[in-house]
């Protein structure tokens, strides 16, 4: 923490005593000067020695590079210290430093987290860093400097005991000088069985100051002021407001409440809470949404909305009026990706889907988006059926050239084209079959898939062999490409080359083409003058009537890979005549069997329950998805007039879909509260029936973030009379359900959008200072005398000398006795 090398006295004022080693100097000079015999050498070791003795007693010590290398200062970077970060520490500049920030994570010198990293403090990063210098020797001690308001779910006591046994020196310098604050701490509303909503909005500051509350309110895209009031607010204070409204409408209600103007951190300064509709309302989505819902017909208990396409939320609050949603789409793009989203969100919170065609299917991309990953059928384009896909790829010397590379510079040929191919990784299925030939001169096979799974590890390792070089043959190499029939998978030969002028068998070829049922498909690599030439492969692409894609270089050919295999593959949409089989007690209909002429091409998600199909394709099928439900029936709307919809049973699918999809309704025997705070979600419920509070029951309570797949379940426990109690880890957006041991929902909240919990509190928490001190072995200190700390760290780290001097003052004086006796 000292230069190396550098020498510390703890009594510099004993070096005084230095001026007594003259005296033997000067003795010797004396006798010299008057004509006595002087020893010089003797009175030389007797002035060092006296010398080695008075520097003793100064206390030297100095610094080893073995024992401390230097201090790291980890300054927090979060939103809950914003304000705070600029302020400097006291420091020693003898003392090497170097400086670190952390927030989500841990950032070196001039780095600085992003915006939304800076609203998580994971303290765990930062002292694994520190733990990591210090075993390697780069750090001896560590400045923490933060305000304690670590993540919940942080590790970082097990970090900071690692720290300590790194044997760091740590000091921790408390954060807590924050700006004037003041935040909405919490607001909930709760709704009774007459739509009388009971808002209760809470606000706190840590600072004297006067702001103006807001509470809005926001039904059916409609939005008015309830409250508008002026507060003086007081240091540490705690203001809880009560304002009384009437949901009415149908509708699920939003109220926001916010304080303005925004003060220094202004993303607390509002919060807002939702109230579920009270009547059942079905929304019927297509192009033309009103013939629909006359389809759809009647959904007992239940009212019908016809809403287009265009008017469809792209926010899932927007959605929460909706029990149901049948959504009607041929292409699966009638909804943009932010209302797929918004829907997909809406399903998983709690709400029903029922989509009659399918989502998205343009391509394998299309496969993680939002609305696919929240229905039981998914058609995809690039797995409708077994492909057997064989390339052709010329490895002649021309292959060897370098053109432009995709990402900018230069790259080989024949390079590109391997990356091509190995790209083909989230195209093809373990039904495909895979063969490659690589040709110059003469073809050659150099992987085969057979009757096993596409292993690319083994594509790309056999690709990586094939040095290109010699002449350009095409007529061997599309020989041997198609010398073997299809077989029972749609065959597609892609031949990928700079090509060649030979003529070839152009009548020949495409009767082998033809015999063994297999497509062609060219991408000629030719630029310049070639460009303009004709080819003898031409030909032959023109007697198969197959693609032929003329590029100036290799650029975007695996998304020409992409478009070849998706035509080979034929449409999502299969036409015909078709019989359908409906599983016994299907949504709650009989066994049956009806025709149908068209359906989508689907498969269903593992978790899915599928209850009707044509041979082994499902086109019905259903799925619990978080805390909703979603059905998935694989039929084009245009194909509504068929003789599909045409059968009676048929008919009721969707009303019994729609039905079985539908957010329950909660039990008027339960009511419950919420309360938020930074990292839980405290709820009580009270069960009270006809006979008194209901007790010993078996009650679940489950929180469904709206952006995350996975839902947090916890047993309530009996407090009280017909009262339970549960603590959840905070969602943030989402909703809450309570179940019974049946599963039944009892009762159930929507939880809005809430700030992030790292700025539900400002300033130090001393309760977690304290304990990262106790872990890390560290002490608390004040960003003022951070210096003087550091030093007497530094100081007592330090190797003393004083012995060692002692020990020469000693051998000198021997040294000198000895020789004087001789």
């Amino acid at each position: 923490m000292l230069a190396d090398g550098m020498v510390h006295f703890d009594s510099p004022w004993a070096l005084v005593a230095l001026a007594v080693a003259l005296i033997p100097l000067a003795a010797s000079l004396r006798s010299w000067w008057r004509g006595g015999n002087v020893r010089w050498l003797s009175a030389a070791m007797q002035t060092l020695a006296v010398a080695a003795v008075a520097a003793a007693l100064a206390g030297p010590r100095v610094a080893a590079r073995s024992q401390m290398a230097g201090w790291l200062v980890m300054t927090d970077a979060s939103a809950s210290v914003r304000g705070q970060g600029e302020t400097a520490i006291s420091w020693d500049r003898s003392l090497a430093r170097c400086d670190y920030t952390f927030a989500a994570g841990a950032y070196a010198g001039a780095q600085l987290p992003t915006s939304q990293d800076t609203m998580s403090t994971r303290a765990s990063a930062a002292l694994a860093v520190a733990a990591a210098q210090v075993r390697q020797g780069q750090a001896g001690g560590v400045v923490i400097r933060t305000d304690g308001r670590f993540d919940a779910g942080d590790p970082w006591p097990g970090a900071a005991s690692s720290l300590a046994a790194a044997g760091a020196h740590v000091l921790i310098v408390p954060m807590d000088s924050p700006p004037a604050d003041a935040r909405v701490a919490g607001a909930t509303a709760a709704a009774d069985a007459g739509g009388a909503v009971d808002l209760s909005v809470s606000i706190a500051s840590n600072a004297p100051q006067r702001r103006r509350l807001e509470v809005l309110r926001r039904s059916g895209g409609r939005q008015s002021v309830l409250l508008d009031r002026q507060l003086d607010l007081l240091m540490d204070d705690r203001t809880t407001l009560h304002v009384s409204d009437q949901a009415g409408g149908g509708g699920a209600v939003e109220y926001i409440a916010r304080l303005t103007p925004p003060d220094a951190i202004g993303e607390n300064d509002q919060a807002e809470a939702i109230v579920l509709p009270q009547k059942r309302i079905v929304a019927v989505v297509a192009a033309e949404p009103a013939p629909l819902a006359q389809f759809v017909g009647a959904i007992q208990g239940a009212e019908l909305a016809a809403v287009s396409a265009a008017s469809v939320p792209a926010r899932a609050e927007g959605l929460l009026s909706y029990s149901a949603m049948v959504i009607a789409d041929d292409s699966g793009l009638l909804l943009t990706q932010s209302q797929r989203a918004a829907v997909a969100r809406y399903v998983r919170g709690g709400g029903g889907l029922v989509l009659i065609g399918s989502g998205p299917r343009r391509g394998p991309d299309d496969l993680a988006d939002p609305l696919n990953a929240a229905l039981p059928l998914i058609a995809n384009a690039f797995q409708r059926k077994p492909l057997d896909l064989r390339i052709v790829l010329d490895a002649s010397g021309s292959m060897n050239l370098a053109t432009s590379a995709p990402g900018g510079g230069r790259q080989l040929k024949f390079d590109q084209a391997a990356q091509a191919v190995v790209s083909l990784d989230r195209y093809l299925t373990p039904a495909d079959a895979l063969e490659i030939i690589a040709f110059s001169d003469e073809p050659r096979r150099i992987y085969a898939s057979g009757a096993g799974a596409i292993d690319f590890a083994a594509v790309r390792d056999a690709l990586q062999q094939v040095r290109p070089n010699g002449p350009t043959r095409l007529a061997p190499a599309l020989t041997l490409a198609a010398e073997a029939p299809a077989g029972d998978r749609a065959a597609l030969v892609v031949l990928v080359s700079d090509l060649d002028t030979q003529p070839l068998d152009v009548p020949m070829l495409a009767e082998a083409f033809r015999r063994n049922k297999l497509d062609l498909a060219v991408v000629a690599i030719a630029s310049g003058e070639a460009a303009n030439q004709r080819y003898p492969v031409e030909d032959l692409a023109a007697a198969l009537k197959a693609p032929l894609v003329r590029r100036g270089d290799l650029k975007g050919l695996a998304e020409l890979f992409a478009r070849f295999l998706s035509d080979a593959r034929g449409e999502a949409v299969r036409r015909g005549q078709f019989t359908a089989r409906f599983a016994a007690d299907a949504l709650g209909l009989p066994a049956a069997t009806v025709r149908l002429d068209a359906y989508v091409l689907s498969a269903s998600a593992a978790d899915a329950d599928v209850l009707a199909r044509v041979g082994s394709d499902p086109i019905v099928a259903r799925r619990s998805v978080g805390l909703g439900r979603s059905v998935g029936i694989a039929v084009p709307p245009q194909a509504m007039s068929g003789p599909w919809w045409t059968w009676a049973k048929a008919s009721a699918v969707v009303p019994a879909a729609a039905r079985w999809v539908m957010r329950p309704e909660s039990d008027s025997r339960f009511s419950g509260t919420i309360r938020v705070v930074p990292d839980r979600v405290h709820l009580s419920i009270d069960a009270r029936g006809q006979d008194g509070p209901m007790n010993m029951l078996k009650l679940t309570a489950v929180a469904q973030p709206l952006n995350a797949t996975a839902a947090a379940r916890v047993e309530l426990l009996q407090t009280a009379p017909g009262h339970y109690e549960a603590a959840l880890p905070a969602t943030g957006q989402g909703s809450l359900q309570v179940h019974d041991d049946s599963g039944a929902v009892r009762w159930q909240k929507a939880l809005a959008p809430q700030y992030p919990p790292e700025l539900s509190a400002i300033g130090a928490d001393r309760a977690v200072l304290q304990r990262l001190a106790e872990l890390t072995g560290g002490q608390i200190v004040d960003a003022r005398f951070v210096d003087r700390h550091a030093r007497a760290i530094a100081t007592a780290s330090l190797s003393p000398l004083w012995p060692w001097l002692l020990g020469l003052a000693l051998a000198l004086t021997l040294i000198d006795w000895i020789a004087v006796r001789r």
